[in-house]
């Protein structure tokens, strides 16, 4: 229970920070621009907030990564702990994927529209290298997977 509260401490910690650089410096910078059309010389800076932002964001999706793995982690003991015959097929579940063609996903859409059901797509093969970890990219801020 500790770790919970360290992050809804940290949360709520966040939450403030994010309210008083979105609530009250980038308010008193647009302030400051209209006031800035009279000859008053500006205080703040955007691209100081805009590096706020940039840090908040990344923050929060720290965070949110933290919040997801700790949940992650209680359920898979919870299923392996209550149901352990549960966790292959939650796991066999979570892999099956299927790609289809441009025109298979035309005449997918096309039969959803008018029968109100698609068509089971037609396999074209095996990927192999099927998996990947995503990673974050800090200076991009996006998220990429390669498949080698």
């Amino acid at each position: 229970m500790e770790l919970v509260d360290h992050m809804k401490e940290n949360i709520a910690n966040l939450r403030q920070l994010q309210s008083q650089v979105l609530d009250e410096e980038l308010i008193k910078w647009k302030r400051e621009q209209q006031l800035s059309g009279n000859g008053v010389p500006m205080q703040s800076n955007l691209n100081t907030i805009q590096e706020w932002c940039e840090l908040l964001a990344d923050l929060i999706w720290t965070t949110r990564q933290q919040v997801n793995n700790v949940a992650r982690i209680n359920t898979k003991t919870i299923v392996e702990l209550r149901q352990p015959h549960l966790a292959e097929m939650l796991d066999e579940m979570s892999k099956q994927v299927v790609i289809i063609s441009e025109q298979q996903a035309q005449l997918l859409l096309k039969s959803e529209t008018q029968a109100g059901k698609g068509k089971q797509p037609v396999e074209c093969g095996d990927i192999l290298n099927n998996t990947g970890s995503m990673e974050y990219q800090p200076t991009s801020r996006q998220l990429s997977v390669s498949f080698r």
